[in-house]
């Protein structure tokens, strides 16, 4: 019973989210911290990629009649030993003027992916936030709302 609360609807989904907002939340500030580091490449995880399995894994717990969320990963990235994502870090290919210094990085490009990310992690926070309380509301028994 207890299994099922927590590897089955929206928590695993959550949760993943959150654990790849936060892996590229570090990539990102990197990016930012080396913005005037001269030959520096910027670094991102592959979002695309990532969404595409978290789709994969939302319609094989559909198909299943248990329903259990099972993020399988596809060789790149994959599920740590913590419930976590590994996910591999890839150079970005900016189309920036190239400065000087030969880095390409745009510090602007940089800090709306940074803002973009964070949003993302504070929704699905909310969103996590708010599964834990009407599952604690459950087992407390007390109606919601007062």
């Amino acid at each position: 019973m207890i299994e099922r609360l927590f590897h089955k609807g929206t928590i695993p989904l959550l949760e993943k989210n959150l654990s790849f907002a936060e892996q590229r939340h570090r990539v990102l500030a990197n990016n930012v911290a080396n913005v005037d580091t001269p030959l520096f490449k910027a670094k991102d995880l592959p979002v695309d990629s990532f969404r595409d399995l978290l789709d994969r894994s939302l319609r094989d717990q559909k198909q299943h009649p248990v329903g259990v969320f099972r993020f399988r990963g596809n060789g790149r990235i994959e599920s740590n030993a913590l419930g976590g994502i590994s996910a591999p870090i890839i150079e970005e290919q900016d189309k920036t003027i190239l400065r000087h210094d030969k880095n390409r990085m745009s510090m602007e490009i940089q800090m709306s992916k940074m803002n973009k990310n964070m949003l993302r992690y504070n929704v699905m926070l909310d969103l996590l936030r708010n599964s834990y309380r009407g599952l604690n509301t459950a087992i407390s028994e007390r109606p919601s709302g007062g």
